[in-house]
């Protein structure tokens, strides 16, 4: 028996008779270029970083300026407290009547009513 020998590649005959296509080259799907999208993302990052940055300022700011008036308020709650101890002391009756005396008042004896009827003052009756 005798062995098959391979055929040299030389010699390979294709199954079809028909023509193969020519084969060509395809050049590549042409995409957008790469800088400027490159520097439109750089923008917007950069444009975002200085917006959080005015915002952090202007909060900064807010605060201190919202520490300051809680300082106010608490000093002048301090004065309103004292003023209203003040009124306090000054509307009391003996105060009344001390300042009244420095001025020359005197004091008030009971009561007297005026009759019409009558042409003389008469104290009232219990």
């Amino acid at each position: 028996m005798s062995a098959a020998r391979p055929l040299p590649r030389d010699h390979f005959v294709p199954a079809s008779p028909s023509p193969r296509p020519r084969l060509r080259v395809i050049r590549s799907v042409p995409r957008p270029p790469l800088p400027p999208f490159i520097a439109v993302v750089a923008a917007l990052l950069l444009v975002g970083l200085v917006g959080l940055l005015v915002l952090n300022t202007v909060l900064a700011r807010s605060s201190f300026t919202v520490t300051q008036l809680s300082e106010d308020v608490a000093g002048l709650e301090e004065q309103q407290a004292a003023l209203a101890e003040e009124v306090a002391v000054l509307e009391s009756p003996t105060e009344l009547a001390r300042r009244a005396a420095r001025l020359g008042m005197v004091a008030g004896g009971p009561p007297v009513f005026i009759d019409p009827a009558t042409p003389s003052a008469q104290a009232p009756t219990p």
